[in-house]
């Protein structure tokens, strides 16, 4: 399964969806430091609402293979910026959570909407509590990476150096003798003082 972090503002339900998808006994608690499971890196919500913080979300993602955003469908407002995703070297997605307790499908729309503007390559619509797109995301986790492109090594092109004949010059350095043949000012600078 690839390590991911998930990122999300206080209260969206990041710890409540580790502790589902690693078979943990749900019970609140809220994240005061970055938490580290077997699958998954649970970060404060912090992190995201204070932009000064967003370099602790930069530092704990090195260890991930993905990031998660994560937006609730209940709630009014977002933290996630938009083009959030650039902040990362990482593959995106997001998980709108809770969705069990959406009013409507605007609502929903809303919360795909806030990650798909962040970033989120691909989104999916869970409940922690009943179980509703669990299975989907954790299908998409148990996907093996993608292998990264390396470069093509590209020969150099092989530079042919040609020595033209010269005459060495004192004050002129290498003169081609080509250009003695046809230049009666290039031979003036052979001779000494320019007189012939």
């Amino acid at each position: 399964m690839k390590k991911t972090i998930l990122i999300g503002m206080s209260g969206c339900g990041k710890t409540t969806l580790i502790q589902r998808l690693e078979n943990e006994a749900m019970a609140y608690t809220k994240t005061q430091v970055v938490r580290h499971y077997l699958n998954f890196i649970d970060t404060p919500g912090e992190y995201l609402e204070q932009r000064r913080l967003y370099r602790a979300l930069v530092v704990s993602s090195v260890d991930a293979d993905e990031i998660g955003l994560v937006q609730d469908c209940v709630a009014q407002t977002t933290w996630v910026p938009p083009s959030f995703a650039t902040t990362f070297a990482k593959p995106i997605f997001g998980i709108v959570t809770k969705t069990d307790l959406a009013e409507s499908q605007a609502r929903l729309d809303y919360a795909r909407g806030v990650l798909v503007m962040g970033g989120a390559a691909r989104v999916f619509d869970v409940s922690s509590v009943t179980g509703d797109g669990i299975a989907g995301l954790l299908a998409y986790l148990e996907e093996p990476m993608p292998m990264p492109m390396r470069p093509r090594a590209v020969a150099a092109p092989v530079r042919r150096v040609v020595h033209e004949p010269s005459v060495l010059s004192h004050e002129f350095g290498d003169i081609p003798v080509a250009r003695l043949l046809t230049d009666h000012a290039a031979r003036d600078m052979t001779t000494v003082g320019g007189a012939r």
